[in-house]
Formats: structure tokens, sequence, C-alpha cells
């Protein structure tokens, strides 16, 4: 399963999502060139933020479009490639062989672009150049990996879970279950269900482990005991009695009866 990092190692937001219609003075800015939407994700990134590559493989192009990427990277391997556009400059060359995380260049706001950012495009080979984006999928759920716990408890606590430093097995677990699903990679509703009920199949142990291993942190069997244990002991009759007996001893103290008065 490919693993992809972030390319930068400063904090950025998110600007643009992918598959975002995006609409200016009128124009449907993608559907112009033939897409669905955004076919990338964007980063709000300071000119001259240093960039990595994502993941490793070849340099297969490099070159500056003026009236699209401007200076861009294209890197690709025998699973995956990328396109990294809006840059001021390319520290690497065509058919450079390199590694994850290798710097490859430097941001900016070359080309077709409305403020200093980086586009981050991604595609899983075969390439599907039907796919309504030109071949390139959303590449969120191959970060799932790279997420850090703090992430996955702040996710999970937006989700209105209580106890987020016991999930995170459970989150990744679920997510690689409907990655592929989430990737694009399966388009009419049969495909998709078939895939689905593999997905569940396969990763149906992993979960299970996952959950289990979050239960025994919780102690949720120790506890489900002890209140089996206590409905037990609530229904003997002794039980009753101590509760009714102590029900009446405060009765007594209310009216002062039978205390030590002095």
């Amino acid at each position: 399963m490919a693993t992809l990092v972030l390319p930068f190692k400063v904090n950025a937001k998110i600007t643009q999502v992918f598959g975002n219609k995006l609409y200016l003075n009128g124009v449907d800015v993608y559907g112009q060139w033939g897409l669905k939407g955004h076919n990338g994700i964007d980063y709000g990134l300071s000119n001259d933020t240093k960039l990595y590559a994502p993941h490793s493989g070849t340099v297969i192009d490099t070159n500056y479009d003026k009236a699209g990427y401007g200076h861009y990277v294209k890197i690709q391997n025998n699973e995956e490639g990328s396109v990294l556009g809006h840059m001021r400059s390319v520290s690497v060359k065509k058919n450079d062989i390199i590694k994850q995380g290798q710097l490859i260049g430097y941001s900016n706001n070359s080309g077709y672009s409305t403020g200093p950012h980086l586009h981050w495009g991604y595609y899983r080979i075969p390439k599907n150049n039907n796919n309504g984006y030109a071949g390139y999928i959303d590449q969120t759920p191959y970060l799932v990996n790279d997420l850090n716990e703090d992430m996955i408890k702040d996710f999970l606590i937006s989700k209105g879970y209580a106890y987020p430093e016991a999930h995170p097995d459970v989150v990744k677990a679920l997510y690689e279950s409907d990655m592929k699903l989430k990737s694009g990679d399966y388009i009419s509703k049969k495909d998709y269900n078939t895939e689905i009920t593999n997905l569940k199949d396969s990763n149906k142990n992993d979960i299970e482990n996952a959950v289990n291993n979050a239960k025994k942190e919780w102690k949720v069997d120790s506890l489900e005991e002890e209140v089996t244990e206590y409905r037990k002991i609530s229904q003997t009759i002794a039980y009753k009695m101590a509760i009714n007996v102590e029900k009446f001893l405060e009765v007594l103290k209310k009216f002062k009866i039978g205390g030590n008065n002095g």
C-alpha cells in the first residue's frame, strides 16, 4: 500500500479540495478544460517554501506552463505519480531518480494562479484518464498512515468520541478498509458493492482486533462484569432489606428519633 508524505514541512491550510467546482466571472474554470472539478489539492504556502517529493520515483517532466501549472515537477514510479505546480524554481531535472522526502524546489505563484500556493495532483497506475479529472484522484486516503496520534485524536474528538486515546488502530483499520473506494477506482454500483464486501472481509480481522484492543484499554469487559455482578446483588433480598433499612434510618434522622439527644 502506498504511503505518501506531505510535500512540505510547515503548517499549511488546504485552500482548495479535490473535486471542487470553481467559477470566475461566470466561467467554469475546470470545465473549460473538460474536468468535472479541481483535480488536485491546493495548499496555501508562503513564497519560497521548500518542497519535497511526496513519494519516490523518476522525474518524467519539469517545465514552465504559463497558462497552467507555471513551474512544475512531475514524478512517477510503477504505482503512482504526482504533479506539483506553481513553483518559483525547480531543484531537479528530467530523468532524475529521486527519493521520498528529497528537495525538489520552492513554492510560489507562477502560472495560472490567484495567490501563492502549491497544487498537488496525484494519480494511481494504471491511470484512468476517463474519470473526469484527467486520471487524477483524491490522495487524502493514502496519507492516512502519515497521520500522527494527535491528528487522529483531533479528528475523533470532532466526531464526538469520548475516548480518543484508544482509537488510532481502529481509525487506521477503517480508513484502510475503504481506501480504494475513496480513491475513485470503482465507478459502477456493482463494482462498488463487490469491492466494499471484499474490503470488509479482508479487513474484518484487523478491525475486530483493533476494537478488542480498544476495549481492553478502556477495561470495558471488566466494567461489564462489575455491572452484571451489581445487578445480581441488587436483586437479592438482603440487598433490598439493607436499602429499606437505610431509608428508614434516614427518616428517623430527619425526625431526630432514636439518636443520642444528650
